[in-house]
């Protein structure tokens, strides 16, 4: 019996032994990329713009206007929606805190409860 046994294991070591031998090579890099000279000279993408704060404001002649803030690298910008109509963008100018863009003025940021939308107080 013991000898079966011994058989046996020194005949499964030699046919798992034999396993996984391939006489064909491995594959390695694969197809070269035709886009990698475009790649390699692109120029770099600008930094992603990032929303630091959205909220909704209630105005003095009872409008809601929607402001999202966002920062693009050292620009910052709001996004301004009034009530049933399309947003508008606004570019902060010299002064810190005041956007203006597209017939819109807006002062504030994003921690002020209140802000000043085309003249009129609006507040959270």
């Amino acid at each position: 019996m013991k000898k079966n046994v011994l058989s046996f294991c020194i005949a499964a070591t030699a046919i798992l032994g034999a396993c996984g031998q391939n006489d064909e090579p491995d594959v390695v890099g694969g197809p070269a990329d035709p886009m990698a000279n475009q790649l390699a000279n692109a120029e770099p993408i600008g930094p992603i713009p990032v929303m630091v704060g959205s909220e909704d404001y209630r105005c003095a002649d009872n409008s809601l206007v929607q402001v999202d803030f966002i920062q693009t690298g050292e620009e910052n910008s709001v996004r301004v929606t009034p009530e049933g109509e399309a947003g508008v963008t606004a570019v902060e100018g010299e002064e810190a805190g005041t956007f203006t863009g597209e017939g819109v003025t807006v002062k504030g940021a994003p921690s002020d409860a209140s802000i000043t939308y085309n003249g009129q107080t609006c507040k959270r």
